[in-house]
């Protein structure tokens, strides 16, 4: 379990690439340590449970969208570290090699973020049990 003296990891930075979460890095270094092959798992299991529209379009098959996912799920844990700002238009570019970059919604850009959004939230109560802590993750 990690307690709140763990967690205060802050940056107090003004550039725009940077973001300002006192609890994602440490919560992110959690995952990319004891979770890393787990994490796109989880995030794949939304992807289909959810349905993201340019899934249904781009045809990929499970083994290509698993690899997209790992390479982009470490990197997306790499940038909450950092607590930087992550661009989901990388792994959308690797997907749309399957299709026509035009046909990208932005349902799937908000479907996304809420996908991204639940896969973190899967790992919460393995990472704290306070409640205080789970609800700034959240």
């Amino acid at each position: 379990m990690v307690s709140d003296n763990d967690t205060i990891i802050s940056t107090a930075n003004t550039n725009n690439s940077n973001l300002c979460l006192e609890h994602l890095p440490a919560y992110a270094k959690y995952i990319l340590k004891h979770k890393p092959d787990v994490f796109p798992k989880v995030h794949l299991y939304f992807l289909k449970r959810i349905r993201l529209p340019i899934l249904n379009l781009a045809g990929i098959d499970e083994e290509k969208l698993t690899a997209i996912l790992l390479k982009h799920s470490r990197a997306l844990l790499i940038a909450c570290v950092k607590n930087k700002v992550v661009n989901v238009e990388k792994c959308f570019t690797e997907i749309s090699s399957f299709i026509s970059v035009k046909q990208i919604t932005i349902d799937d850009i908000i479907l996304y973020s809420l996908i991204q959004q639940y896969t973190f939230k899967e790992f919460i109560n393995d990472y704290t049990s306070e409640a205080a802590l789970s609800n700034n993750l959240l």
